[in-house]
Order: structure tokens, then C-alpha cells, then sequence
């Protein structure tokens, strides 16, 4: 006769294959429950619920074989939650907080999710999360009082009255065209006011530019 050295199949073989191929259909299943999702939603991972709902191998524990293959079938559950809401609630706690004559530029606006917990009440599962917003408040320029206050003076005299009347990050740039009148029209309504918020997303302020034609 011969000696051939061959393998066996343990348990502990089919326990680490379970847990493997438990482990990726776990996360197959999270990414097909994703998919499913319409705008707006998002599937929290705590809420995600998976069920074996058969398993079986092909081999025999204690069988001479090199191999040992598992199939399995799993159904997997999770709670689709739309965050909007949430993002509505923060939106308002954030301009409950904004002082008067002041706007929020929608620009700015950026929102985070966290801390997840699911608890079941009245037996149904419910999911709780946090929400923060955060965005960049500018004070409310009021072109027709500036249009008044600068009317009829020169460039010089128009920069200093608007830099201190107006809290102001950036001296406010002055033109009038053509530039050999030499001052602002007299008539408020020809003096044009342009506020530029885009400077306040980029942490330079919001400087008011009158500019006369």
C-alpha cells in the first residue's frame, strides 16, 4: 500500500468560511439596499438587519476533502431615512440665531449627520441622528439708504461715509463714470450699489461699492 496525506474538513473551516461569506454579503446587501434609495435618502448602517435564510455545504464535517464550499442566501433590512427634514429643523435653529438686519447666504449653507442610534417604540424601529448646519451671516445692506447718504459727494467723501456708517471688513471701492465729473450724481436713484457676497464665502467681507454712470 501507500501513504497519501490529504485534508479533512473541521468546524472550525466551516466557521471561518460562515463569517467570510457572511461578511460579504453583508456589505453586498448595504450597497442593493442603496441603490434603492430615492433623493434625499440614506440607509444608516445600524439600522441595516440581515437574516440567513438558508445555508448550506457541501461537505461533511470530519469529510477527506482539500475544499469546502458554502452557499447562502440572506435577507437584508434597513431603515431608509430622509434627512431633510432634519436639514429643515437646522435651518431654522440657525437663523433663530442670527442676529437682526442680517441674512444667511445660501451659498455657504453646509450640513452634517451623525451620531445614530435605533431604538424601537411602539414597535416599530426609529431612528435617531443629529444634524448641524453652518453658514456665513452677512449684515442686510440697505442700498437706498447708502444711495441717500452719498449722493452729490466725491469719491473720498463717499468711501468715508459708507466705511463709517456700515460695519464694513474692506474699504468700499468708489467710481464714477465718467470719472471728470468729479463727484456722485445728486439724484440718489442714478447712484448704483453693488454688494459683493461672494467676498464673505471667501472670508473677505462684504464691501459695498457705489458706482454712479
Amino acid at each position: 500500500g501507500t501513504v497519501r496525506q490529504g485534508g479533512t474538513v473541521t468546524a472550525a473551516d466551516k466557521e471561518r468560511l460562515h463569517a467570510t461569506l457572511l461578511a460579504q454579503l453583508q456589505q453586498r446587501a448595504y450597497t442593493r439596499l442603496g441603490e434603492q434609495l430615492t433623493e434625499g435618502e440614506f440607509v444608516p448602517p445600524e439600522s441595516v438587519e440581515t437574516l440567513v435564510m438558508s445555508m448550506v455545504y457541501d461537505s461533511f464535517t470530519d469529510e477527506a476533502k482539500n475544499t469546502v464550499g458554502l452557499t447562502m442566501r440572506l435577507l437584508a433590512r434597513a431603515i431608509a431615512v430622509d434627512d431633510r427634514g432634519g436639514e429643515e429643523l437646522a435651518l431654522r435653529a440657525l437663523q433663530a440665531q442670527m442676529p437682526p438686519d442680517s441674512r444667511l447666504l445660501a451659498n455657504s449653507l453646509k450640513y452634517s449627520t451623525g451620531m445614530f442610534t435605533v431604538q424601537e417604540e411602539n414597535q416599530q424601529k426609529v431612528v435617531d441622528f443629529s444634524v448641524s448646519a453652518s453658514g456665513t451671516v452677512v449684515e442686510n445692506v440697505d442700498s437706498a439708504r447708502i444711495r441717500a447718504a452719498v449722493a452729490g459727494l466725491t469719491p473720498a467723501e463717499a468711501q468715508t461715509v459708507v466705511q463709517q456708517t456700515w460695519n464694513l471688513r474692506q474699504p468700499p471701492e468708489v467710481t464714477v463714470t465718467p470719472d471728470w465729473l468729479g463727484r456722485l450724481p445728486y439724484i440718489p436713484f442714478r447712484v448704483k450699489v453693488h454688494v459683493d457676497y461672494e467676498r464673505a464665502l471667501a472670508g473677505g467681507g462684504a464691501p459695498t461699492s457705489p458706482t454712479a454712470p
